[in-house]
């Protein structure tokens, strides 16, 4: 409806980034569970919720999997939701509205891309239409990255050079 509104969409967006099971450092991050599954790093008995990545046994119906697909899907869907009311507001300064459609394709396409490395071909969404949604099928990598190219292309001239605040938390072209 406002700026103001809109400012706080793109906060719960990063709210939903930063303390999701996939990034928000829990031992489902992508960093632990890729360095244990690689080898890099070791599992312990203690750790077990990791210890299927370090014997390579990972299985679909394992939770951190579910657990961080959906909330890969879930950061997703908001970065959806975000561009599409942007897109359709009136009351938000051009500006702003600009930079923050930007801020959330490059999420969009920043979660897509680690939903491809770590899973291979998957649906790329890019629409809040749950019915739309549950037709997408998965598709392969290479496609996968072309889509989230076509994102990069399309955020990047929405997004200012320097960073939005004094912070430096948010999205700018760098």
């Amino acid at each position: 409806a406002d700026d103001g509104t809109a400012l706080a969409a793109l906060s719960g967006l990063y709210n939903k980034l930063v303390n999701s099971a996939g990034f928000g450092g829990s031992y489902s991050s992508p960093n632990i569970t890729m360095g244990v599954y690689a080898d890099e790093l070791v599992a312990y008995q203690g750790t077990s919720s990791l210890l299927p990545y370090y014997n390579n046994q990972l299985a679909a119906t394992d939770p951190s999997v579910s657990s961080v697909w959906g909330g890969y899907y879930n950061i997703i869907y908001a970065a959806n939701a975000v561009t599409e009311g942007l897109q359709t507001s009136t009351g938000v300064s051009s500006t702003l509205q600009k930079q923050l459609i930007g801020e959330a394709l490059f999420v969009r396409a920043f979660v897509h891309f680690y939903l491809a490395n770590q899973f291979g071909p998957i649906p790329y969404i890019n629409t809040t239409d749950y019915l739309a949604n549950a037709k997408k099928i998965r598709i392969p990598v290479a496609d996968v990255y072309q889509t989230i190219i076509a994102d990069l292309l399309q955020a990047e001239p929405l997004l200012t050079d320097n960073y939005p605040t004094s912070e430096r938390v948010r999205i700018n072209k760098a």
